[in-house]
């Protein structure tokens, strides 16, 4: 209590008891200190055994992945090896030793003398067979009777092959005619009615003058000698004119290019026929 002298056992106990309380923090304090260094060491542990597990493991996988690519090199180099070795062995072959060479030539000569003889023994067979046929007049006069029965075939077969040519050409050749025919019909009949157009409108040309000049006629002299003046241009245009319903004959247009190798001759009746040209044949 305020004002109150405190005894010395309560002043010890006091300080007894902080120095009780600050080591009781001390402990949990170091306690604390502990569990958490042991938590973190455990937590570091466990994470470096994973580690260390992982960095087993990708080491393992290099070994394994090492060991495949070597064993693919060596398999790649025993196959090289392999095919070199084959391909030497091939050059070897093709070198030919010096009796090979000669073995070959020597065959080669044996079958070019025994294709030589051979060559030699027909011809010679040919040459008899020719003199015995030569000497047999009945095989002779036969063999020129098939020649000439074969010449005739082709020369038949020729000219029936000509005569088509020639048929289909003049066919050709007629309708080309009746075409050009039949364009020059259909120019004439439009010409004939154009001409008439132009006639009929002449007259009306001339029947409207003359109107005129009669109109003019009943006016006085200048207009009588105008009439005259108009009178002599109609009768002029109508000596010049034709009559109505004359045909005017037109030249014919020209005729498009025939085709090559035919020739044209002219009929009694004007028209074109076509014949082949003797060039052809």
């Amino acid at each position: 209590m305020p004002g109150q002298h405190l005894s010395a056992d309560y002043l010890i106990l006091k300080r007894r008891q902080q120095e009780e309380h600050k080591m009781f923090y001390e402990r949990v304090a170091k306690s604390n200190f502990l569990a958490g260094a042991n938590a973190e060491w455990e937590i570091k542990t466990a994470g470096n055994i994973a580690a260390m597990k992982t960095q087993k493991r990708f080491d393992a996988i290099r070994r394994a992945d090492s060991a495949a690519l070597n064993a693919r090199r060596q398999r790649l180099a025993d196959m090289l090896g392999r095919e070199q070795q084959a391909q030497e062995q091939g050059l070897a072959l093709m070198e030919e030793s010096p009796e090979q060479t000669k073995l070959r030539m020597e065959t080669r000569a044996k079958m070019l003398g025994a294709k030589r003889e051979a060559e030699r023994q027909e011809f010679v067979r040919a040459a008899y067979e020719r003199q015995w046929r030569l000497a047999c007049d009945p095989l002779r006069e036969k063999e020129s009777q098939a020649i000439l029965k074969a010449t005739n075939a082709a020369r038949a077969y020729q000219i029936g092959e000509k005569m088509q040519q020639y048929e289909s050409e003049e066919q050709e050749n007629r309708v080309f005619d009746s075409m050009w025919e039949q364009n020059r019909l259909d120019k004439l009949g439009r010409e004939e009615r154009e001409e008439g157009a132009r006639l009929m409108m002449d007259h009306e040309q001339k029947a409207v003058l003359d109107r005129q000049v009669r109109r003019g006629g009943a006016g006085g002299q200048g207009s009588g000698g105008n009439g005259g003046r108009h009178g002599g241009r109609g009768s002029e245009r109508s000596r010049l004119s034709p009559p109505s319903g004359a045909r005017v004959e037109l030249p014919s247009p020209p005729r498009p290019d025939r085709p090559s190798g035919t020739a044209t001759r002219a009929t009694a009746r004007g028209r074109l026929v076509t014949c082949p040209s003797p060039l052809r044949r």
